[in-house]
């Protein structure tokens, strides 16, 4: 049974907020429990949902960070702290781990090194890390998958678009399927879907054609981390399925 760490997150930022409530909210060990945007309404939060964890910037109106953690000192049961700065500043830094901050982090940062150094922090074991690990379940599959294929533009109204999702998740969960593809995976999502593997074949094939038509280039680029160009040939459908299936489970892997 993973445990499930209550976050308070601090920052006069609000789209920056709401960003890292939204990556931890994909996780099951966290749960943000209020989101403040300056240091009053952050020892307010803290007072009533009493975190596990708290989260806030150096620079915040009413109360900066610093005042923040002031007045955490008079807490019998003070949450761990983790304070973030645009400000690389070595007395900051000495200034707020002075006052007990348990992390520090300099803006920008990479997110899912973040979660990973937070739950290092709040004493994941390795039975909760080997606990979470097997906890990739359907729904998150499809919540993952389906970001993906939204980010891709892939038309959700075409037929190959709930095949695509299909087979994409068979060979996260099995990659020996994508060796199969023609024999045993087509067949299956007919099966499923009440088709034949050749109109499972070209509707996967439509959808990918009509994606690839309509994405841009610096999406391709961004989702996948390589070069891609107008002119590319568009991948077969197992090239596309694999190509999805991999950035699905690399991302699961940055937990």
């Amino acid at each position: 049974m993973l445990r499930k760490w209550r976050v308070l997150l601090a920052d006069d930022n609000k789209q920056f907020v709401e960003l890292l409530a939204e990556i931890l909210g994909l996780e099951k060990d966290f749960e943000v429990v209020c989101m403040a945007h300056d240091g009053e309404e952050a020892i307010a939060g803290i007072e009533k949902y009493k975190p596990d964890l708290v989260v806030l910037d150096i620079i915040m109106p009413k109360l900066d960070g610093i005042a923040v953690q002031e007045k955490l000192q008079e807490l019998p049961n003070r949450p761990k702290i983790v304070i973030f700065s645009a400000l690389g500043k070595d007395y900051i830094t000495r200034q707020t781990l002075k006052l007990g901050a348990d992390g520090y982090f300099i803006k920008p940062f990479d997110f899912y090194l973040l979660i990973k150094r937070l739950r290092r922090l709040m004493g994941e074991t390795n039975e909760e890390q080997a606990t979470r690990e097997r906890q990739l379940t359907e729904e998150d599959l499809d919540r993952r998958i389906s970001a993906i294929m939204h980010k891709l533009a892939v038309p959700p109204h075409l037929l190959g678009y709930k095949y695509l999702i299909y087979a994409i998740k068979s060979v996260a969960c099995q990659r020996k399927m994508l060796e199969n593809i023609t024999y045993k995976l087509y067949p299956e999502i007919a099966e499923q879907f009440s088709s034949t593997p050749s109109r499972v074949e070209r509707a996967m094939r439509n959808a990918i054609e009509s994606t690839w038509d309509r994405c841009r280039v610096e999406t391709m680029e961004e989702m996948f981390g390589y070069s891609v160009n107008a002119n590319r040939d568009k991948p077969s459908n197992s090239g596309f399925i694999a190509l999805v299936a991999d950035k699905v489970m690399l991302d699961c892997k940055k937990q």
